[in-house]
């Protein structure tokens, strides 16, 4: 259930609630220069034009109060809520469906709508943080254009681990391409340092007082958001020095199958799964 509200709602398509906005030209003219330079970096080609628009924080947080109620019941996100309090991982007076509704839109720099194959930007990103947010959404867009990230994403659903994975795959990626392309413009690269991988994959965890929400919010909900960018891209990280380039789209092609392989990816190129516990019988 958990992993239904950050990741689903995270990931549901937006487009229903964004107003073409003027604004939007001068930055989104930039986008697909960013894009083309992501083709070198990745390999995955850019078979169109990716469009891109404004969207107000308001009309996020409008939209995902609507898609918490779409997806889970209130029974289930009750259950999830006192589950989490039971096992001292959130406080007695935690509300689970409005706190990730509350982290979730602070969060909220930029998407990309894989359904109807759309790059938002919130109004309010910084101009200083622009560039390497729409990287980063760019990355998904070139994903998304080879390797279809709505199905990528329904074939994990089978399991909350699974579907942890993949969201791990889609977003460590993503922050790799969107770091090296910051490391190029300085004349670097993440393939030949160690230090700057882990100084790249560690930002995620620093909001540096920008984001109250975040870093007001229980460790869990924290961790549980951070993982797929942070561990995800360690582990993309891996794959890419194992196999360049090809690398990309083999984890599309195979994804890993459990959050296991993406904290040892050892264990992805082994083939190695986890161990299958089933609840004991007390018939």
């Amino acid at each position: 259930m958990r992993h239904k509200l950050l990741a689903v709602a995270a990931l549901a398509s937006w487009c229903a609630w964004a107003q073409t906005d003027p604004r939007a030209q001068s930055l989104c003219s930039q986008a697909n220069s960013i894009a083309l330079q992501l083709t070198t970096i990745s390999g995955m080609k850019l078979h169109h034009p990716v469009p891109c628009d404004f969207i107000t924080k308001e009309k996020i947080n409008e939209f995902l109060k609507k898609r918490v109620k779409e997806i889970a019941k209130p029974e289930e996100i009750r259950a999830e809520e006192l589950t989490l309090k039971k096992f001292g991982l959130v406080p007695a007076d935690f509300d689970l469906a409005g706190n990730t509704v509350d982290l979730l839109t602070e969060q909220a720099a930029a998407f990309y709508d894989y359904d109807r194959k759309k790059l938002f930007i919130t109004e309010s990103t910084p101009s200083e943080s622009q560039e390497p947010v729409l990287a980063h959404e760019l990355a998904h867009a070139l994903a998304d254009q080879n390797f279809n990230l709505g199905k990528f994403i329904k074939q994990g659903r089978k399991s909350d681990d699974g579907a942890t994975a993949r969201l791990a795959v889609m977003e460590g990626q993503a922050t790799w391409i969107m770091s090296e392309f910051l490391a190029r413009k300085s004349g670097q690269s993440l393939r030949d340092s160690p230090a700057l991988v882990a100084m790249m994959s560690n930002l995620s965890e620093s909001g540096a007082g920008q984001y109250p929400v975040f870093e007001n919010a229980p460790l869990y909900e924290r961790v549980t958001l951070v993982f797929p960018y942070t561990k995800g891209m360690l582990f993309q990280n891996a794959v890419f020095q194992r196999d360049g380039q090809e690398g990309f789209a083999e984890v599309f092609r195979k994804p890993p199958i459990s959050t296991q392989q993406i904290l040892h990816p050892d264990k992805y190129f082994a083939g190695e799964k986890p161990t299958d516990r089933r609840s004991p019988s007390f018939a």
